[in-house]
């Protein structure tokens, strides 16, 4: 169980991947993070966002010293004025930009505008929905939960200026394993806790492109998963150096 300033709480399991649906103040636990939903969200919907915003606030609170709700709001610039949005819509492109359609048109998931606004396509918004023989409702809610988490990697690396060199799309796009191996590959990321029914359970985009490299590992950094081998052992202590040295003072001096 863990307190956050609201005085609202959250259960999870032990291995930190199940949470159960919100009561109906999760509009008011959300707010106190500086968060605001807009457009038709199911509760279960609401569900994701809050616990991705809550295990993300968590882990940038105890990195800063800092209350959860208050790591939150500083590290993504949030104010009054300017509250991180997530907004369930029709993710189109924004001047031929960005938005949820894929080569052929067809559109599903979410697409990160910026450092506080995350769009969901309205008609398929995640990926996994039901449990099934080969799916529990734990990884159903696990799975749509790290992809908040994972577009929460996106708004994190977009506070940077794309010509920063400290940008998280830069160094991680040109960071290789001890061996010459690019990180912008699939080594290290923890496997699926079934790789039949659950794909890309700790990488939620498969893209080998830095962009979805970075949030991707931003998933695996809040959560501390990475495979058991080498690559993961590298993957996760270049997160753990460069989120306490680099990032996170950047934002929070």
């Amino acid at each position: 169980r863990y307190n956050d300033s609201s005085g609202h709480y959250y259960e999870e399991s032990p291995g930190g991947i199940y949470v159960p649906p919100p009561p109906p103040s999760s509009l008011r636990i959300l707010s106190s993070y500086g968060v605001v939903l807009e457009g038709d969200w199911t509760e279960q919907q609401k569900g994701y966002v809050l616990t991705a915003v809550h295990v993300v606030a968590r882990v940038l609170g105890k990195e800063l010293g800092m209350e959860p709700a208050e790591a939150f709001r500083a590290v993504y610039g949030i104010t009054a004025e300017s509250p991180f949005r997530f907004v369930m819509g029709s993710c189109n492109a924004r001047n031929g930009i960005g938005g949820c359609a894929n080569a052929k048109g067809d559109k599903a998931g979410a697409y990160t505008w910026g450092s506080r606004e995350v769009e969901f396509y309205e008609g398929n918004p995640f990926a996994v929905y039901y449990p099934s023989s080969n799916r529990t409702p734990e990884q159903v809610f696990g799975y749509n939960v790290h992809t908040v988490v994972h577009e929460l990697g996106h708004a994190f690396a977009n506070r940077f200026k794309s010509t920063s060199e400290i940008h998280p799309y830069t160094m991680i796009g040109s960071a290789m394993f001890e061996d010459g191996k690019s990180f912008n590959t699939s080594l290290g990321y923890a496997p699926s806790p079934n790789p039949v029914s659950v794909q890309g359970y700790w990488r939620p985009n498969r893209s080998i492109i830095s962009a979805e490299t970075t949030a991707n590992m931003f998933l695996g950094y809040v959560y501390g998963a990475w495979a058991a081998d080498i690559y993961g052992n590298q993957r996760g202590a270049y997160m753990t150096n460069h989120m306490k040295n680099t990032w996170l003072p950047a934002l929070v001096p």
